[in-house]
């Protein structure tokens, strides 16, 4: 357990409320990015909204997937890469 606040010693919480709110964190910070990158003029174009969404996934899948499912994933995309030359 850990504190949540300096305040309240009783707002006590454990690693996976912490680890969800970094994500959420992350999450926000991209928000504000893409705010950022449309006001200079830059584009979000349908590749990055797939890359995007393909990161967002991701990050789910990491938060609920055992380790073992996640090497296999990384696996995968290697030979798929290799495969393609990329």
């Amino acid at each position: 357990m850990s504190e949540w606040g300096p305040y309240d010693v009783s707002h006590q919480v454990d690693v996976r409320f912490r680890l969800h709110r970094f994500a959420s964190h992350i999450v926000e910070h991209t928000v504000q990015c893409e705010k950022t990158a449309l006001s200079l003029g830059i584009t979000l174009n349908d590749p990055r909204a797939v890359v995007r969404s393909i990161g967002a996934a991701r990050g789910a899948h990491e938060r609920r997937s055992p380790r073992a499912v996640l090497d296999a994933l990384d696996a995968a995309l290697l030979a798929r890469a290799s495969a393609v030359g990329a």
